[in-house]
């Protein structure tokens, strides 16, 4: 006499043998949601807003005015077709102008005011150029003491970002001598559709008391597509009290590849094997000797703390510092190459990414592999299957999806003959892992149509992804809908040929649902959610012996009868949340389990 009964579900470990595994373990399953022990579907995703473009692969939001900023379906959507495209928010505290940051790898950087976005009004280039170098004469003086001092120009834009210096005029004269100075005239394109510049200013030198020389505002001027002239006859006193130059090594970020908001106002940001940082506060200003170079080619950056991730094409490295004249790099000593700049997600445990080898998570002076102990590497391999993966995080687990590769997630782990679930070439298959859940484990996650890209929102840190022309998103509010989900047990080994005569399925309340058709119990049928909430299926040494469709908690079911199996397994496909099953050889057994 025997009785299998199946008190919790968990995930699967798909480096074990299937009929190895603990009994709570999934030889397969899908679209499953297990943190409480039951078995549930995953919550629904819902669509929260159409693309405007087509060919849109990732999404990013900005919240309407007088908004919390965490409500995610009062937004406007910023969209971009380029799916490794990074998007930041102004690292100024309280900017009055809103402004967010972009860049990618088919893309320069760029930025715009929230306003002018909603507005549909093109974006500026990133960063400023140098003018070119002012003229100066001198003239009408008549003292006897002579000066020497150096003129250059910058260029001011709409937002009060300064660009790099010109280079230096340097002029001789006479303490008291009118100055006049001619200022470069500023391209048009500068001033209207790439730049927004709409100043200049003119700076000079003046020797202190202690020999030291610095560059003292003289005036700011509206900027000109023509040259422009100004008499300059300020006397030092009168110039020291003015600001200082700052901005003279402050030059345009480089056509980076990707960017990312650190601690302290700083920006960080890539090019091949180059790490550049932005001055503080001002991601338009990117000096050139504040660049880093590493040794392998840079494919991501994440971020756990104040310590900035590196992801390349060998070893991790981490780069840390509150200044970004002075930062430090410390290559780990893993080596795990990034496979996609998709994969890497920054969470407060950590920056998961995948390599070759398995899902990594990366702290201060470690890369672990998380995936080391349940995933083995051959079988890391089928489910990547070579693809490229983009992924967020879904509460507290890892969630990836494929992008664009042929045949990504292609093993399902169940047995041939069984009925299968249909996986989809492309990217309607993914994955979700919660290494630090033992009873979730590993599952996979389906979707109707191909998903382009997996992201959370920096401001809600819900997960979003694109499919179908719109952005979705996992509804987790209460009452929410679940995904349909199948559920695939270990395969149980009897001590002996036996032969289960009856079972009953217990679930979490009784569906409200109006079934119109009588219950199905054809061993060939297909669930179908708009008719079903649950169907069993039981095989018996590898054979389909059963399939029922499930609508009442603890309604007994007779099983088939006529012969004896050693191995079981049992299949759950649906919507209904599942408390336990219990399976036995008679309902007086069954009674007294």
């Amino acid at each position: 006499m025997s009785v299998l009964k199946l008190p919790i579900f968990a995930g699967m470990v798909p480096s074990v043998d299937k009929h190895l595994l603990s009994d709570q373990n999934a030889a397969y399953c899908q679209n499953v949601w297990l943190y409480s022990g039951a078995l549930q579907g995953i919550p629904q995703r819902i669509n929260i807003h159409p693309l405007v473009n087509p060919d849109a692969q990732v999404a990013f939001r900005i919240p309407s005015a007088g908004v919390d900023p965490s409500y995610i379906f009062d937004s406007f959507w910023v969209e971009f077709t380029d799916v490794d495209t990074d998007f930041i928010k102004a690292p100024t505290a309280g900017d009055s102008f809103d402004r967010y940051y972009w860049c990618s790898p088919t893309s320069v950087p760029k930025y715009n005011t929230a306003a002018r976005i909603v507005a549909g009004l093109p974006p500026w280039l990133l960063g400023l150029p140098s003018p070119a170098m002012p003229t100066a004469v001198a003239a009408s003086g008549t003292s006897t003491t002579l000066v020497s001092r150096a003129y250059i120009c910058t260029f001011v834009t709409a937002y009060g970002e300064e660009g790099p210096a010109s280079p230096p005029y340097l002029i001789n004269g006479k303490i008291d001598d009118i100055f006049t100075v001619t200022m470069p005239a500023c391209l048009a394109t500068d001033m209207g559709t790439d730049r927004n510049i709409t100043r200049i200013r003119l700076y000079r030198t003046v020797t202190g008391a202690d020999g030291s020389v610095d560059y003292y505002l003289v005036t700011d001027k509206p900027a000109l597509t023509t040259t422009q002239t100004f008499a300059d006859n300020i006397t030092d006193s009168v110039v020291t009290s003015n600001i200082a130059l700052e901005s003279t090594a402050w030059t345009a970020p480089p056509a980076l590849k990707g960017i990312i908001a650190m601690p302290n106002g700083i920006t960080a940001g890539f090019t091949g094997k180059e790490l550049w940082f932005s001055e503080a506060y001002r991601p338009h200003a990117w000096p050139a000797s504040y660049a880093l170079y590493l040794e392998h080619k840079i494919v991501g950056l994440g971020l756990i703390g104040q310590t900035l991730v590196v992801c390349t094409e060998g070893n991790p490295q981490t780069a840390s510092g509150v200044n970004p004249a002075s930062i430090t790099t410390a290559k780990l000593a893993a080596f795990e190459p990034c496979l996609t700049k998709g994969s890497i997600v920054s969470a407060e445990e950590g920056v998961y990414y995948a390599s070759a080898n398995g899902l990594m998570v990366v702290n201060p002076g470690v890369a672990s592999n998380l995936t080391q102990t349940y995933i083995s590497k051959d079988k890391w391999t089928e489910i990547l299957n070579s693809g490229r993966i983009n992924g967020g995080k879904l509460g507290p687990a890892y969630y990836a999806f494929g992008a664009q590769i042929q045949g990504l997630f292609q093993d399902i782990l169940v047995q041939d003959d069984m009925e299968q679930q249909t996986i989809n070439i492309g990217t309607t298959q993914g994955f979700m892992l919660d290494p630090q859940n033992s009873n979730v484990g590993f599952t996979y996650v389906g979707a109707p149509k191909s998903i382009l890209s997996v992201s959370n929102d920096s401001l809600s840190g819900e997960l979003i992804m694109i499919m179908d022309g719109a952005v979705w998103w996992h509804n987790q509010n209460p009452g929410y809908l679940t995904e349909t989900y199948k559920w695939q047990s270990k395969i149980f080994q009897t001590p002996h040929l036996e032969n289960f005569g009856v079972f009953k399925c217990y679930l979490y309340g009784n569906p409200t649902f109006t079934f119109s058709d009588p219950q199905n119990f054809n061993i060939n049928q297909v669930f179908d959610p708009t008719k079903q909430v649950l169907v069993m299926r039981v095989y018996a040494d590898d054979r389909l012996i059963l399939a029922h469709e499930i609508r009442k908690s603890g309604e007994l079911h007779r099983m088939p009868t006529g012969f004896k199996a050693n191995f079981w397994q049992i299949e759950f496909e649906g919507r209904a949340r599942v408390k336990n099953l219990e399976l036995a050889t008679s309902v007086k057994e069954l009674a007294q389990t």
